[in-house]
């Protein structure tokens, strides 16, 4: 009996087992963040680093979101903060590098580097501004910080440190985006009160003081010339070094006499200033586009500026400390010894006595945008170009590339090396050390993707040519799906209109899978005993694999919207075929197999619920009723799954509370793992953009970060 519907294929024997209903029991289940790799790149503000260190205790410290990863060379094991509720916008160390200070757009945070378990100093920036940065005084005792109202204006705040007090505010008329710097001045907060300027504000170029009502005053200093970046060191008191992007020059400005004093030197011409540190005698300058870091020698007896050369063993000199990409940001101590985040996410050591370098880390510089992963590998795309491969137990780099080719839109990993489709229609074949070994080409993919164009008919009309058949090449679809079968060398490649071929790596031979959906293909096979009468219009939602020779096709037709699963034996029979019934698109994409190699069951959501079909009998064996239907699912060890909903509508409690996003559901002893409300540590999966398991550990990506995650079951 032929399918008149033509939706489904007629499964050869109808269904007759009873499904086993399941009520899995709830149990907890405790979340354990490993490692965080990656900082707050699209977070950085101007001089505000997001990576800082303290070399007098040994402690780096980053803003990671919303926490602080603490590190220390003595203590392999990485250190999570949390304090702030949204991401951190900056962070600033005391000149005595026993402090930091850490804001976001709500609050400061103030702690000590030996001291992690409690903030130190807790402030909180006034209701209807927005952060903008922070500055330490010379002593350590006061914070400067700059926010912005929503009226166009700056808000200078002063606090004590010490006493935990708001000391003084000043609202002001200056735009919100002028102000992007402030340094500290006076040297002796005993003197606070007497008329000294306390610090200053570039654009304009502005000293603050205290009146005699003690309220923030400011004193006009340049107010018709341009000064971009400001510096001030402790050997030179009463004296402001200020650079000018408009004519590239840096000079001395004295507090006492309110004029240049000096003369005036060129930095760059060809180029605009974008950090600037004073650190004696050093005057260390990067600039908006190069590479490099500049070391020049400031002579305080001539105030003058000369460029700082160091010799290497074999009598070369260096003038130049060189990286892989242009600044980001700099950290550094009254040694010289600076921690350097450049604009590629790569963690630098400089010395800028000896031009000195060191790579400590690479991350990403842009969000995460296809993750895939193994029990020994990583593998990132960021940018739709750049490609990452990591270490899972360290998040260590172990090799990147980047092609010439933007749009990556998916990636694969197994132990024979990488896979990465794009968005023409292209993919790449890496090794595990990220070294090319296949590239398809155009010819490759159009010679098995010949779409079907329509003929116009035979006319007798004398008045009309006949018709010339179109020449023009048809547009490749989007690979949205590569996947190696199992740890094979054979590579899926599908795209959402239905294309499905199986490229076999050390053979190059391609074979088309005939799906069944889409668009008719020339030369396509005839449709098999159980393939659908009818060629519908659909998309495809998924496909996996389970060892390398049966596939799970998940589609969605475009006429009815009702979601369906196909599984392939041998890569080109349907073994089996369901609808999934009341399923929604992003819920239907999460079906997989239960096991990665000898399992005959396919796990998905249908009627609400997940259920567990077995593809060899045709029956569906059980399903189990879940508080949160999951839109994606991950094996996490035999029988087990993790779980995760982003149906925000069904994660409400009995007594209104919000459930956790993410479960693992044991098949075997029919039980719920979830995590407490007060498990602060399951936010990284919760808020992760992507999540992807390894061996036993889960691999969660946020923006450009990406974190190693244990979980803890009873």
């Amino acid at each position: 009996m032929p399918n008149v519907r033509g939706l489904l294929p007629t499964p050869i024997q109808p269904p007759t087992k009873e499904r086993e209903v399941v009520h899995p029991v709830q149990a907890p289940m405790t979340c354990s963040l490993l490692h965080t790799l990656g900082w707050n790149m699209m977070e950085a503000r101007g001089s505000s680093p997001v990576v800082v260190w303290s070399s007098a205790i040994g402690h780096v410290v980053a803003a990671a979101g919303a926490t602080l990863l603490v590190e220390s060379p003595n203590d392999p094991r990485q250190k999570t903060v949390r304090y702030h509720r949204t991401d951190v916008l900056g962070l600033s160390v005391s000149p005595d590098e026993a402090m930091m200070a850490s804001y976001d757009v709500e609050c400061i945070g103030v702690w000590h580097f030996d001291r992690w378990e409690d903030v130190h100093v807790s402030l909180l920036w006034p209701k209807d501004t927005v952060a903008g940065l922070v500055v330490w005084s010379t002593d350590g005792s006061h914070l400067v910080g700059v926010a912005t109202s929503a009226h166009n204006q700056s808000t200078l705040l002063l606090w004590n440190v010490q006493t935990k007090q708001l000391v003084a505010q000043s609202s002001t008329t200056i735009p919100r985006t002028a102000i992007r710097q402030a340094v500290w001045v006076l040297h002796d907060s005993d003197d606070m009160h007497d008329n000294n300027v306390l610090f200053c504000t570039n654009a304009p170029f502005q000293a603050w003081a205290f009146d005699d009502s003690k309220t923030l005053v400011p004193v006009d200093l340049l107010p018709d010339s341009s000064v971009t970046l400001l510096q001030t060191s402790p050997r030179l008191p009463h004296c402001v070094l200020v650079y000018s992007a408009s004519d590239h020059t840096v000079s001395f400005y004295d507090l006492r006499s309110h004029m240049i004093t000096g003369p005036v030197s060129t930095l760059h011409r060809r180029h605009s200033v974008r950090h600037l540190h004073w650190v004696h005698p050093f005057l260390i300058v990067a600039t908006d586009t190069a590479p490099c870091v500049w070391v020049y020698e400031l002579h305080l007896d001539t105030l003058t500026v000369s460029q700082h050369t160091s010799t290497t063993p074999d009598d070369l000199e260096i003038h130049t400390v060189r990286l892989d990409c242009p600044i980001a940001s700099m950290s550094w101590n009254d040694r010289g010894q600076g921690i350097v985040v450049t604009a590629s996410g790569a963690l630098w050591y400089v010395e800028a006595d000896a031009h000195s370098k060191q790579l400590l880390r690479r991350a990403h510089d842009g969000p995460i945008e296809c993750v895939a992963a193994t029990a020994t590998h990583v593998i990132t795309v960021s940018r739709g170009r750049m490609i990452r491969l990591w270490l899972t137990a360290t998040l260590d780099q172990v090799a990147a590339a980047e092609v010439t080719c933007a749009g990556a839109i998916s990636v694969d990993v197994n132990a024979s090396g990488c896979v990465v489709g794009f968005q023409d229609g292209s993919f790449r074949v890496f090794d595990l050390t990220l070294a090319l070994v296949y590239s398809s080409s155009a010819k490759s993919i159009d010679r098995l993707d010949q779409v079907a164009r329509p003929i116009s008919p035979p006319t007798t009309s004398p008045h009309r040519k006949p018709s010339t058949p179109s020449t023009a090449p048809a547009v490749r679809p989007p690979l949205d799906h590569v996947h190696f079968l199992g740890d094979s060398a054979s590579v899926l490649l599908a795209s959402a209109c239905g294309l499905c071929l199986l490229f076999n790596i050390p053979t190059k031979h391609m074979q088309r899978i005939a799906l069944p959906f889409g668009m008719p293909h020339h030369g396509s096979a005839p449709p098999n005993v159980l393939a659908s009468q009818t060629k519908i219009d659909g998309s495809l939602l998924a496909v996996r694999s389970s060892g390398s020779s049966t596939l799970l096709v998940v589609w969605q037709s475009s006429a009815s919207e009702k979601c369906y699963v196909h599984v392939f034996a041998n890569g080109t029979t349907t073994q089996d075929a369901w609808e999934l019934v009341g399923t929604k698109r992003e819920h239907a994409a999460s079906a997989l197999f239960e096991s990665p190699s000898v399992s005959s069951v396919v796990v998905y959501v249908s009627h609400g619920a997940v259920e567990g079909r077995c593809y060899v009998q045709r029956q569906v064996l059980w399903r189990a009723n879940v508080h949160a239907v999951p839109t994606s699912m991950e094996r996490y060890g035999a029988r087990v799954l993790l779980c995760r909903s982003r149906d925000t509508s069904r994660t409400l409690g009995e007594r209104g509370a919000v459930l956790p996003l993410f479960y693992l559901l044991d098949v075997a002893s029919s039980t719920i793992h979830m995590p407490t409300p007060e498990d602060v540590e399951a936010t990284s999966i919760n808020e992760a953009t992507a999540l992807v398991v390894s061996g036993y550990k889960v691999v969660a990506c946020r923006a450009n970060r990406l974190s190693t995650i244990e979980l803890g079951v009873s």
